[in-house]
């Protein structure tokens, strides 16, 4: 979540059909599963637009999707948060320096500040609440749909 940190959406599936599904592509040389390619452009931009919502000012505006990466089974939605602050709004903060010269902050002396920058997430990294939370259940929906149909493309599981 740094400045320029990713943020990414985990999905719990049947481990034994994904792992399946990716044996399968590769033994077969597919380099591209364009259904769950499909899927992937569906719910990268839902969930860009919860964590959006539910993020402040210059943070929701930081929020940078980059599209769909990877060949084959390995695809993956990838985006950042551009913004300074993003990280600590998210998990918070108990450690800052000081006695630093100019913008060379870590030249300074780290100290703990009790009770420091409360966090206040908005992508639900910790807990699996916030946006992740809004986007889970569809996510789901749609990537399972996309496993069965790339299992009828390919041929079918075993």
């Amino acid at each position: 979540m740094a400045k320029g940190g990713g943020f990414q959406l985990r999905v719990e599936l049947d481990g034994k059909s994904v792992t399946r599904l990716n044996r399968a592509l590769k033994a077969l040389g597919e380099t591209d599963a364009p259904f769950i390619r499909e899927a992937l452009d569906d719910i990268g931009p839902r969930f860009a637009g919860a964590i959006k919502s539910r993020a402040k000012g210059g943070i929701a505006a930081g929020v940078r999707t980059k599209g769909v990466k990877g060949t084959g089974g390995a695809l993956r939605f990838a985006g950042v948060v551009k913004h300074p602050g993003s990280r600590s709004m998210e998990f918070g903060r108990q450690y800052y320096y000081r006695g630093y010269k100019g913008r060379a902050v870590k030249s300074g002396q780290r100290f703990r500040a009790s009770p420091g920058q409360r966090a206040q997430p908005y992508v639900g990294v910790i807990n699996g609440d916030h946006a992740i939370g809004a986007v889970k259940g569809y996510a789901r929906e749609r990537l399972t749909d996309a496993i069965n149909k790339e299992w009828e493309r390919i041929g079918g599981p075993e």
